[in-house]
């Protein structure tokens, strides 16, 4: 046998369930922006690493051909 619900606790349990959908899109929304801010970051700093790579390299070359031609 079962038992027909009031309207109301139907509209109720409803709108629970709408809401933990709802929480749960908004914590997946959350997680994914930021797994893009991290990829970003970890992009950058590559970038400034091997800016700084070439920067010391052509620091180097330039001194060292300096004291070639002294």
């Amino acid at each position: 046998m079962t038992r027909k619900q009031h309207p109301a606790a139907r509209s109720r349990k409803v709108q629970e369930l709408v809401d933990d959908l709802d929480m749960r899109e908004w914590w997946e929304t959350e997680r994914a922006q930021a797994r893009r801010e991290d990829a970003t970051t970890r992009l950058l700093h590559t970038l400034a690493w091997c800016v700084a790579a070439l920067t010391a390299t052509l620091v180097i070359i330039t001194l060292l051909d300096a004291v070639r031609r002294v």
